[in-house]
Parts: structure tokens; C-alpha cells; sequence
């Protein structure tokens, strides 16, 4: 009898951000995790997406042309989702923190990203709620 790795995909997280590099960095870190990962490039496409299940967390980069990860945020919450939100920066300043926090992000992570970073964000976002 042959035996084969029937694992089940673990929670699908949906990653937006313009940088290709990064977002497949973010990806290749999360799969490795065991997530189901979704990816965009911009928020609009995110927003506009019709997926059959919905996602269980996002990660949103926030400097991006067109929508900024809060722009997404307010949009989601706006639509009622309570979907748990984690914003990424190359910058993130005091202000950028605070304003996130109030836009309902569960955590706001500095680029570049290491160890265990994201995937413990992911895991507290996703026990949070």
C-alpha cells in the first residue's frame, strides 16, 4: 500500500501587495506554514474578487498605487466584514501604527520580516477572533 500526504490546506490567507518580490516572499512564507495563500496586486482586485469560501485573515502591504492597505480596511469594514487584518510597511511610523489600529488592522508589521514574524501574526489575528 502506498502512502501519500493527504494533509488538508490549512486556513486560507489573502496577501495584497504591488511589489511581485515581496509578495511572493510573503506567499512562499506562509504556504511553508501550511496556509492556503491568495494573492493580489492591488486592493481593488482583492475587493472586487468573488471567492467561493472567503479568506480567514488578509495581509495587506500599505503603500500601494491606487489603494493604500487602510483605503482596504475601511473599504472591508465598510461592507461589515470582520476579517482579520494584518498591515505590512517598509515604513511604519507611529502615526501609520495608530491609524491602522483605528482602520481595525489586528497587527501592524514591519518590512522586512523575520523568523517567525508573520506566521505568529497570522496565528494571533486568527485566535483572536
Amino acid at each position: 500500500m502506498n502512502e501519500t500526504d493527504e494533509r488538508q490546506p490549512g486556513p486560507r490567507i489573502v496577501v495584497v501587495d504591488d511589489d511581485h518580490a515581496v509578495l511572493h516572499s510573503l506567499c512562499f512564507a506562509l504556504r511553508s506554514e501550511g496556509f492556503d495563500v491568495i494573492t493580489y496586486d492591488n486592493g481593488l482586485a482583492f475587493l472586487d474578487a468573488d471567492e467561493p469560501a472567503p479568506p480567514a485573515c488578509a495581509i495587506l502591504d500599505h503603500d500601494m498605487e491606487g489603494m493604500t492597505g487602510i483605503d482596504i480596511a475601511c473599504a472591508l469594514r465598510k461592507r461589515g466584514s470582520t476579517l482579520p487584518l494584518i498591515m505590512v510597511s517598509g515604513a511604519v511610523t507611529p502615526s501609520l501604527r495608530s491609524r491602522a489600529l483605528a482602520a481595525g488592522f489586528d497587527a501592524v508589521l514591519e518590512k522586512p520580516l523575520f523568523g517567525d514574524e508573520l506566521g505568529d501574526a497570522v496565528e494571533a489575528a486568527l485566535s483572536s477572533r
